[in-house]
Formats: C-alpha cells, sequence, structure tokens
C-alpha cells in the first residue's frame, strides 16, 4: 500500500477533481522500486488510494455518481485496515519534489501558505499531512515487531516497540491545527477511523493476551507500573 503526500494539481477549487501525482513524482519513486532486487516478484500488487477507488474526474470535473459515492466511503471505512495489516508492507514516500522542498524551507520556514497545498509535507515539525500522518501511524500496529514499513528512497522504516504514541496524544495530534486537510470532513473521518482501530486493537490485546505476556512485554518496553 502506497503512502504518500498528494501533489495535486489541485483543481476542485475550480469544479474539477485533485490530482494525486500529476509530476509523475510518486510514480517514479515507486517504479524504481519494482524495478530494483526482487521487489517486483515478492510484492506483485500495489493499493493506489486514487486508483483503488472512485474519484472525480480530475480532468472535466465529472463528480461521482451516487453509487461510486457508496463505494467510495466504503473503501475509506477499510484503509486503516490495509495500512495496518500484517500481510501489507507500507510503501512510504516521505518526499515531495525538490524544488518544492527548498521553497518551503527556504522562502516560508517550513510553514506553507493556505493557498499552496502542493507545500504541504508529508510530516515535519511546523505541519503535516493529516492522511499521512493516520498512515504512518497505522504502519507502527502492524506487527508485534512494531511496524511494517518501507520508506521509498531510504529502506525499510525502523520501527521499535514500546515508543506508540497513547490515544490521547494521537487524538490531539489529529485535532491540532498543523496537521493539514484539504477535505472538509477528512479530519473527522481519519480521525476516527484510527483511534476506532486503536481501541480495537487495545480490546483485542486485553481480551486475548494472557496476563503473563502482557506483563512480560510490558517489563521489556519499560511500560510495567508496580
Amino acid at each position: 500500500a502506497l503512502s504518500y503526500k498528494w501533489q495535486g494539481p489541485f483543481n476542485s477549487s475550480k469544479g474539477g477533481g485533485d490530482q494525486p501525482d500529476g509530476s509523475r513524482f510518486h510514480l517514479e519513486a515507486v517504479l524504481k522500486y519494482y524495478r530494483e532486487g526482487n521487489n517486483a516478484k515478492q510484492r506483485p500488487a500495489l493499493m493506489w488510494d486514487f486508483c483503488a477507488l472512485p474519484q472525480h474526474d480530475p480532468i472535466t470535473g465529472e463528480k461521482r455518481t451516487a453509487a461510486e459515492n457508496d463505494v467510495f466511503k466504503a473503501g475509506l471505512g477499510v484503509m486503516t485496515n490495509a495500512y495496518s495489516s500484517p500481510r501489507v508492507l507500507v510503501l512510504q514516500h516521505r518526499r515531495i519534489p525538490e524544488q518544492l522542498e527548498r521553497e518551503l524551507y527556504s522562502v516560508h520556514g517550513g510553514q506553507p501558505p493556505a493557498d499552496r497545498p502542493d507545500l504541504i509535507p508529508y510530516a515535519g515539525k511546523y505541519c503535516r499531512s493529516g492522511w499521512c500522518t493516520s498512515e504512518s501511524a497505522c504502519a507502527l500496529l502492524m506487527t508485534a515487531g512494531g511496524g511494517h514499513a518501507y520508506e521509498l528512497g531510504v529502506g525499510r522504516a525502523p520501527a521499535a516497540r514500546g515508543w506508540m504514541p497513547s490515544l490521547q496524544e494521537m487524538e490531539a495530534l489529529f485535532e491540532h491545527e498543523s496537521t493539514i486537510f484539504l477535505g472538509k470532513a477528512d479530519r473527522e473521518v481519519v480521525s476516527n477511523a484510527y483511534l476506532d482501530l486503536r481501541r480495537k486493537l487495545e480490546r483485542y490485546d486485553e481480551e486475548c493476551v494472557p496476563p503473563l505476556v502482557r506483563l512480560a512485554d510490558d517489563l521489556l518496553t519499560g511500560t510495567f507500573d508496580s
């Protein structure tokens, strides 16, 4: 499953549809990954959100039909499952085009203007993409080892057990103004989907993981409170 920052063109304000990768920046990074070693054989299928669900036409502006909207909403409802599944490797492309990165930090000090969604970074000190924040957080839930992600152009994303943010910290992060969502309803949809998944996993741990195993986990991760 690909996790990346949509780059536009953003045409929704003009009556059209937004495009995720008009410059092929992300596509080129994905193709490079699949041309290396045995990656194509080991990961023969790729879930790319824009292609996986019905979209408003980015050229003509034609809107989704009612039936397509139902499929779209149903798909959004299971996106967290895809990014958190132990069977799915999350390919993270955490970059935006180099010229935009230079502009973001040299001109705007890491804080993009409100009218420049193309400058919103995947992650950053002053702002971050809301969707990417959720996808990265889901990737940390995947396995007992603490994560299952690969950063394109870098390598396997490091993840260690025991430092995952709490539910309260993640809820605050999703609500903070520095976490940017382009869609009006996206903040609530994305936040609720991730938080619901976290709660389900915590209930599973409480109900299914033997107390002795939980105690051992707490001792290993330093979270045991005597």
